[in-house]
């Protein structure tokens, strides 16, 4: 008896045995999967850095600069970056050249959000900002320059979407300034703006001018049909006159 129920037993213990190594080959199989499918689903990070030899550098727009993956700053031209509406957290890729010069490119834009502002100066820190919803955004001075923009201009612009944005880039001018120069010197409906009453005002300007400078040649047309007339009627008359002299003439010798 003993003898038969350690052979059931072994037989159990060999059973249990087999199956605990199917189920760990199907564990091992069940990772595997899983790792296939979150290395073809799951978002890749990608690394920025310096490339062999330092003539390629990666890094972060700060607003005014380029934060490299080295952990250097290089100046961006500000007329790139105002051309190229750059935004804090843009990634940017710098090559540099043999003789030295710097090649920006964007490679990464940052989420970013347009909001609408007015330009005044930056008295406490100089230059200008961007004041718009409430907060004021600091402005590069090649952008105010690039667009034509005065303080009091009612700006589009685009800021990074994060709370610590603190520059603004300058998309184009919806509303020039009452104190603006080129609003003092544009007529209103210029910039798009309908303005009826000024529309109207124009027209009649226009139409009293054109009244003025009708009448003037009408005056001027009547003067020299007058004087035309009088010319013809001095010729018509020199004739007479001398006949008459004539005959003046000689009636008096005759009652001499």
């Amino acid at each position: 008896m003993e003898d038969r129920q350690d052979k059931q037993d072994a037989q159990r213990i060999l059973l249990i045995k087999e199956t605990i190594l199917s189920a760990e080959k199907s564990l091992e199989t069940a990772k595997s999967l899983i790792a296939q499918l979150e290395s073809k689903y799951a978002p890749q990070k990608k690394t920025y850095g310096v490339a062999e030899g330092g003539k390629i550098v990666e890094g972060t727009f700060d607003g005014q600069l380029m934060i490299g993956m080295d952990g250097r700053q290089y100046p961006v031209p500000a007329n790139y970056a105002s051309k190229s509406k750059l935004v804090e957290g843009d990634m940017l890729k710098l090559v540099i050249t043999d003789d030295g010069n710097f090649i920006y490119k964007q490679i990464g834009p940052f989420k970013r959000k347009r909001l609408l502002g007015v330009l005044r100066e930056n008295k406490e820190e100089g230059g200008y900002a961007i004041e718009a919803e409430g907060r004021d955004y600091k402005v590069l001075l090649a952008a105010v320059t690039y667009h034509h923009v005065d303080p009091g201009d009612e700006i589009a612009v685009v800021v990074a979407d994060t709370e610590e944005a603190r520059w603004a880039a300058i998309e184009n001018v919806t509303k020039k300034g009452a104190g603006s120069e080129a609003a003092n010197l544009q007529s209103p409906f210029l910039k798009g703006e309908k303005n009826e009453d000024d529309v109207a005002a124009i027209k009649n300007e226009k139409k009293s001018k054109k009244e003025k400078k009708e009448r003037d040649i009408g005056a001027k047309s009547v003067s020299e049909i007058n004087q035309a007339k009088e010319n013809e009627i001095g010729e018509e008359l020199t004739p007479d006159l001398e006949e008459m002299e004539k005959e003046l003439k000689k009636q008096v010798v005759q009652d001499n």
